[in-house]
């Protein structure tokens, strides 16, 4: 994924989003995919942005689910103010994808990778088969190829 300021757009408009729906509380916001580089570096950029936007942000790599609730959710749960914790890491599809108040799916290998639960179960997929130009795709059920 690139840097080019011509891109901060993206990013931009997708921490407007969060901040716009979720705008007080702790809220957890997450970035999956299949690559798990690709999503690291999309959560410093969304980071980045809701920073921007004035969030208080909490950054961290999601590596173990089973000690996901008591780790991570109880901790930042208890913590004063609003802020915001970033997550990147494997959640979708899973039970602890219920603690979230917003994720996205990070698309790196083309249309209908990931699985139909993942991609219609992300606020937002943003499309990166082409790293220097990253997009915000619209999918759903409607576009999962049938068997």
């Amino acid at each position: 994924m690139t840097d080019a300021p011509v891109h901060e757009a993206l990013w931009t408009e997708l921490a407007g989003e969060i901040v716009q729906h979720y705008a007080t509380g702790r809220r957890i916001v997450a970035v999956d995919g299949a690559d798990r580089s690709a999503t690291s570096a999309a959560a410093d950029r969304l980071a980045d942005a809701l920073r921007r936007a004035g969030a208080t942000v909490d950054r961290r790599a999601l590596d173990d689910l089973a000690s996901y609730t008591s780790t991570v959710v109880a901790p930042f749960r208890a913590g004063a103010g609003d802020a915001v914790l970033v997550l990147d890491g494997p959640i979708l599809g899973t039970p602890a994808a219920d603690t979230l108040a917003w994720a996205m799916w990070l698309d790196t290998d083309g249309p209908g990778i990931g699985g139909p639960g993942n991609r219609t179960t992300a606020d937002a997929i943003v499309d990166v088969t082409d790293p220097a130009h990253p997009r915000r795709r619209f999918s759903d059920w409607c576009v999962i190829p049938r068997r």
